[in-house]
């Protein structure tokens, strides 16, 4: 949980889906150091989220949707799309609670 969201009353866990680049069979997590790093990320922080493998030679509609014109790593926060590895970075250490380690 926030500190941000306990000051504004809210004690909802963000909804968090972190879509990573799939890997040689299109399912597993792939070898991609810029979403291992948002995964260990927010595994560390110790928040509860979702992980989606997209496999980029059949990349799926809704994902053309969600996020045009960008590949993975990106995430969904609360139904916010955030596509810039270095700002999401940025933005989860401004959100989330303290390290967990």
């Amino acid at each position: 949980m926030t500190d941000s969201a306990t000051a504004n009353g809210d004690d909802r866990d963000p909804e968090i889906e972190l879509f990573v680049k799939a890997g040689i069979d299109g399912e597993s997590i792939g070898n991609c150091p810029f979403s291992q790093r948002l995964f260990m990320i927010l595994w560390l922080k110790g928040v509860v989220f979702n992980v989606t493998t997209v496999d980029l030679k059949r990349k799926p509609a809704d994902l053309h949707n969600l996020a045009p014109g960008t590949h993975p790593p990106f995430l969904t926060f609360n139904g916010d799309v955030k596509t810039d590895v270095n700002k999401i970075e940025e933005f989860l250490e401004e959100t989330l609670a303290p390290e967990k380690y």
